[in-house]
């Protein structure tokens, strides 16, 4: 059976895999009935139609591809592509009815609720917008699972990352807002000796070149503990464009200490990495030690 659907999905899929997709005889119904199916559980997405059977043709192998087509959590998959092509509705569907889900399975780890906190704030914009190094984690999602599933899982390494990176770091959150200095931070007592001071430096000089606002906001979300919600009701948005402000930000400060830090330091790149996500694992900790007084980096 040929047709319109057949013919354009199989322009879109990689070569190894065209010959197994053409032999599917009923392919045309299988794509029918998966578009029908991804339709209806988001009939608000404006998704083009050939947008979507693109993004699938893109994650496919040519083992078994119509039992995977069959299999593909259709309606995810839909959400999924929707919301890395940047559709307002489908950030927002992510955002406040997919995510939530995460909770639970983070619930379930031993963590100081700060750091929970920011493991869903981190995880949201890594999902929706990655970073510049990376694109969105949506992009990884195959279909093969439910979504909810899937990010629950990458939410509960995320934070288990972090606590590894930190399992031995001693992390009193009030005292630390409180003190608003580095001395004795946890962050700076795992740095080897001879970074201390130069990350103190290079902290300082990165978070001084970040704008007014920039700063008023990490004062605001790390230090005054004000929530993503709460942040969007004041600056009159939704809270997806919080996390993209905060994502942005985030980035900005840990490149710039990044090349504060190489100018200052003679050491290897993975070294230097590897001081790099002991800091971004400890962000609110440092932003916390150096704006708990005010915004004193203007």
């Amino acid at each position: 059976m040929t047709g319109p659907l057949r013919e354009r999905f199989l322009s879109f899929a990689d070569a190894p895999i065209q010959e197994a997709l053409a032999a599917i005889a009923d392919l045309e119904v299988v794509l029918e009935t998966l578009l029908d199916t991804a339709r209806r559980g988001w009939p608000e997405l404006p998704l083009e139609e050939d947008v979507f059977l693109r993004h699938v043709a893109a994650r496919l192998d040519d083992e078994d591809p119509r039992r995977a087509l069959l299999g593909l959590h259709a309606e995810d998959l839909y959400l999924a592509c929707a919301a890395i092509h940047g559709v307002p509705a489908a950030l927002e569907a992510v955002d406040e009815r997919v995510l939530p889900s995460v909770i639970p399975a983070l619930s379930k780890i031993d963590a100081p609720k700060a750091v929970k906190d920011e493991a869903i704030d981190r995880l949201r914009h890594v999902v929706l917008f990655g970073d510049e190094r990376r694109p969105p984690k949506l992009t990884k999602y195959s279909g093969r699972g439910a979504l909810k599933s899937w990010l629950s899982v990458s939410a509960v390494r995320d934070l288990l990352t972090t606590l590894r990176d930190t399992r031995e770091i001693p992390v009193d959150e009030d005292a630390l807002l409180r003190r608003g200095t580095f001395e004795d931070d946890p962050v700076m007592n795992s740095l080897k000796a001879e970074y201390r001071e130069a990350f103190k430096l290079a902290f300082t000089d990165a978070l001084a070149n970040l704008s007014s606002r920039d700063r008023v906001m990490l004062r605001h979300y790390y230090v005054d503990q004000v929530g993503s919600d709460a942040l969007a009701k004041l600056h009159r948005v939704h809270r997806v464009t919080i996390t993209r402000w905060l994502g942005r930000i985030r980035e900005t400060l840990l490149e710039e200490t990044r090349h504060y830090l190489r100018e200052r330091l003679d050491v290897e790149a993975n070294e230097l990495d590897s001081v790099m996500r002991l800091i971004g694992s400890q962000l609110h900790v440092s932003i916390g030690g150096l704006l708990g007084g005010g915004d004193g980096a203007g």
